[in-house]
Protein backbone atom coordinates (compact mmCIF):
# COMPACT_ATOMS: atom_id res chain seq x y z
CA UNK A 1 0.00 0.00 0.00
CA UNK A 2 1.48 3.12 -1.41
CA UNK A 3 0.18 6.53 -0.60
CA UNK A 4 0.20 8.95 -3.31
CA UNK A 5 2.98 11.88 -2.65
CA UNK A 6 1.17 14.51 -4.78
CA UNK A 7 -2.07 14.33 -2.26
CA UNK A 8 -1.19 15.78 1.10
CA UNK A 9 -3.00 14.70 4.24
CA UNK A 10 -4.29 18.16 5.56
CA UNK A 11 -3.76 20.47 2.76
CA UNK A 12 -4.85 24.26 3.70
CA UNK A 13 -7.44 24.31 1.16
CA UNK A 14 -9.29 21.88 3.22
CA UNK A 15 -8.58 23.29 6.39
CA UNK A 16 -9.97 26.70 5.06
CA UNK A 17 -13.04 24.70 3.47
CA UNK A 18 -13.94 23.40 7.10
CA UNK A 19 -13.27 26.94 8.92
CA UNK A 20 -15.86 28.59 6.40
CA UNK A 21 -18.13 25.47 7.33
CA UNK A 22 -17.84 26.09 11.01
CA UNK A 23 -18.09 29.86 10.88
CA UNK A 24 -21.46 29.23 8.42
CA UNK A 25 -22.84 26.81 11.47
CA UNK A 26 -22.22 29.25 14.16
CA UNK A 27 -23.60 32.20 12.24
CA UNK A 28 -26.82 29.96 11.72
CA UNK A 29 -26.85 28.97 15.02
CA UNK A 30 -26.74 32.35 16.34
CA UNK A 31 -29.39 33.90 14.16
CA UNK A 32 -31.78 31.30 14.97
CA UNK A 33 -31.48 30.78 18.18
CA UNK A 34 -30.38 33.94 19.57
CA UNK A 35 -32.08 34.94 22.76
CA UNK A 36 -34.07 38.88 22.62
CA UNK A 37 -32.07 41.11 24.98
CA UNK A 38 -33.55 42.31 28.12
CA UNK A 39 -33.42 45.77 29.62
CA UNK A 40 -32.60 44.34 32.95
CA UNK A 41 -31.78 41.37 34.54
CA UNK A 42 -34.53 39.17 36.06
CA UNK A 43 -36.48 40.76 33.16
CA UNK A 44 -38.06 37.69 32.05
CA UNK A 45 -38.91 36.03 35.82
CA UNK A 46 -40.08 39.26 36.80
CA UNK A 47 -42.98 39.33 33.79
CA UNK A 48 -43.59 35.68 34.52
CA UNK A 49 -44.33 36.42 38.00
CA UNK A 50 -46.42 39.25 36.94
CA UNK A 51 -48.68 37.09 34.71
CA UNK A 52 -48.79 34.09 36.59
CA UNK A 53 -48.70 34.95 40.37
CA UNK A 54 -49.50 38.51 40.54
CA UNK A 55 -52.18 39.06 38.74
CA UNK A 56 -54.05 36.09 40.20
CA UNK A 57 -53.29 36.95 43.47
CA UNK A 58 -54.32 40.46 43.22
CA UNK A 59 -57.47 39.54 41.22
CA UNK A 60 -58.29 37.14 44.54
CA UNK A 61 -57.12 40.16 46.93
CA UNK A 62 -59.87 42.57 45.29
CA UNK A 63 -62.34 39.80 45.60
CA UNK A 64 -61.92 39.32 49.15
CA UNK A 65 -61.47 42.95 49.90
CA UNK A 66 -64.72 43.96 47.95
CA UNK A 67 -66.34 41.11 49.93
CA UNK A 68 -65.67 42.06 53.38
CA UNK A 69 -66.66 45.56 52.49
CA UNK A 70 -69.96 44.61 51.57
CA UNK A 71 -70.96 42.76 55.09
CA UNK A 72 -68.91 45.20 57.00
CA UNK A 73 -68.37 48.67 55.20
CA UNK A 74 -65.43 50.07 57.46
CA UNK A 75 -63.81 47.60 55.37
CA UNK A 76 -64.03 49.42 51.92
CA UNK A 77 -61.00 51.80 52.73
CA UNK A 78 -59.19 48.60 52.45
CA UNK A 79 -60.68 47.39 49.31
CA UNK A 80 -59.75 50.70 47.61
CA UNK A 81 -56.22 50.48 49.44
CA UNK A 82 -55.59 46.89 48.20
CA UNK A 83 -56.79 47.67 44.48
CA UNK A 84 -54.75 50.85 44.23
CA UNK A 85 -51.82 48.99 45.18
CA UNK A 86 -52.60 45.95 42.51
CA UNK A 87 -53.13 48.66 39.87
CA UNK A 88 -49.84 50.47 40.72
CA UNK A 89 -47.52 46.90 41.28
CA UNK A 90 -48.97 45.81 37.78
CA UNK A 91 -48.19 49.10 36.39
CA UNK A 92 -44.56 49.07 37.61
CA UNK A 93 -44.21 45.55 36.55
CA UNK A 94 -45.44 46.04 33.10
CA UNK A 95 -43.15 49.76 32.42
CA UNK A 96 -40.36 47.75 34.18
CA UNK A 97 -38.39 48.11 30.71
CA UNK A 98 -38.79 51.61 30.00
CA UNK A 99 -38.01 52.57 34.04
CA UNK A 100 -34.50 51.07 33.65
CA UNK A 101 -33.82 52.93 29.93
CA UNK A 102 -34.91 56.19 32.06
CA UNK A 103 -32.12 55.59 34.71
CA UNK A 104 -29.59 54.55 32.16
Amino acid sequence: MQSNPTKKKNSSSEVTRAFRTLKATLALYALTFAMPAHAYLGEKMVLWARTNIILPLGFLMILVAVGAAIFKPQFATAATYTVIAVIVMMLLMSSGTQIMAAMQ
